[in-house]
């Protein structure tokens, strides 16, 4: 893992997967259940996090089994 770049809004990390890797992690996401206090903003907003991220990934892979 590298540390591209600081910039004022945040620090961004590139991480780098395969996608037989890629794969495994949507599949383990999407097996798993994400349990949480609706009325905690905290815990609400990582579990609509881990939902873009699922979202990410899904597209990823498709477009990478597609070819495109």
């Amino acid at each position: 893992m590298d540390v591209i770049s600081v910039k004022p809004k945040g620090i961004y990390v590139n991480i780098e997967f395969s996608l037989e890797e890629l794969e495994k992690i949507r599949d383990g996401i999407s097996l798993s259940e994400i349990k949480f206090d609706g009325k905690n903003m905290a815990e609400y907003q990582a579990k609509e996090a881990i939902g873009n991220f699922f979202t990410l990934i899904d597209k990823v892979v498709e477009d990478l089994k597609r070819g495109t």
